[in-house]
């Protein structure tokens, strides 16, 4: 028996503003917020950016 491959996992969404406290602070973290039921969108968790 062959095991399948797994889906390739996208890159990791990265804040695109420039005032969010993530591209500032160096060592934060950076988190995201997913905005619907089928996790294709999502924002930044501390500006609310779309990512």
């Amino acid at each position: 028996m062959r095991a399948e491959e797994p889906d390739c996992v996208p890159e990791p969404p990265v804040c695109k503003n420039p005032a969010c406290i993530t591209t500032i602070e160096t060592g934060l973290k950076q988190r995201f917020i997913y905005t619907d039921d089928t996790h294709a969108h999502c924002k930044c968790f501390y500006c609310e950016h779309d990512a």
